[in-house]
């Protein structure tokens, strides 16, 4: 992990009434070097204090009790945070899965002119899984049907998951993805299936597999808690707060 600074890195949450804001605020308690200011909700100012952490609507230009935003919200709250964020320099990690093309750009328009730290999934591990997932795919090439099965908890909306979509993409960037058993695009190249399931309080398991009629690899990773992810945001929190504007993600801090 990057060395901490001397003044600690300060924090607000957005999303932090969550279920993973709330864990990302245990976990951080237990962290050098970061200090969790509050809970950023620009739609409903003048909030409570929530397990001692005040509530913000918007961040004051030039604010130095700011340093970075960790997002772990939905989809749709992306265009209002960067909406508050705007002008501020304030820097961004987020793990919000589920993301349209249109939240993509807005993530990738601010990163222009402060550092964006965005991945759909915040574990190192998954981060190896891309890597050894770009090798089976080039040396499995149109030999190997493949097949993507996540599981998740039972309240997780996305399907499949932004997870799932970034293995796909490591496997092959231009592979199409074809929900359960559903029709492929017609003229569709490398296909690649993924099958969701939503169950109890699973937090996060995903196989790929490759299948030849004669064999079958699979490589798999399961997360055992949601504290990994909580983790993972923060250390992506020490990773930026040195760093130039632009667009970073697990893959950078893990050097894979």
């Amino acid at each position: 992990m990057t060395t901490p600074r001397k003044t600690p890195t300060t924090v607000l949450i957005h999303g932090g009434t969550g279920r993973m804001g709330r864990t990302l605020a245990a976990v951080a308690s237990g962290v050098d070097g970061i200090v969790i200011r509050g809970i950023l909700d620009p739609r409903n100012p003048g909030r409570e204090p929530l397990d001692r952490l005040p509530f913000f609507d918007h961040i004051p230009r030039g604010d130095p009790m700011v340093d970075v935003v960790v997002d772990f919200s939905r989809p749709e709250g992306v265009g209002s945070l960067v909406e508050v964020l705007a002008g501020t320099g304030v820097r961004v990690v987020s793990g919000t899965t589920g993301l349209g093309q249109v939240e993509r750009e807005l993530l990738e328009e601010y990163s222009q002119k402060t550092a964006v730290f965005y991945d759909d999934n915040m574990s190192y591990g998954i981060s190896v899984v891309k890597k050894l997932l770009a090798t089976a795919g080039r040396l499995f090439g149109d030999l190997a049907d493949i097949e993507v099965v996540e599981y998740h908890h039972r309240g997780k909306r996305d399907h499949p998951s932004g997870t799932a979509y970034g293995l796909v993409r490591a496997v092959d960037p231009d592979a199409v993805v074809v929900e359960g058993r559903g029709a492929a695009p017609e003229g569709a190249g490398r296909i690649v299936r993924t099958h969701s399931v939503r169950a109890g309080g699973i937090p996060g398991e995903h196989h790929v597999h490759f299948a030849t009629d004669d064999e079958v690899v699979t490589i798999s990773h399961q997360a055992l808690s949601r504290e990994l992810f909580a983790r993972g945001a923060l250390r992506a929190v020490l990773f930026i707060v040195g760093k130039a504007s632009g667009m970073y993600s697990m893959q950078d801090l893990a050097g894979v």
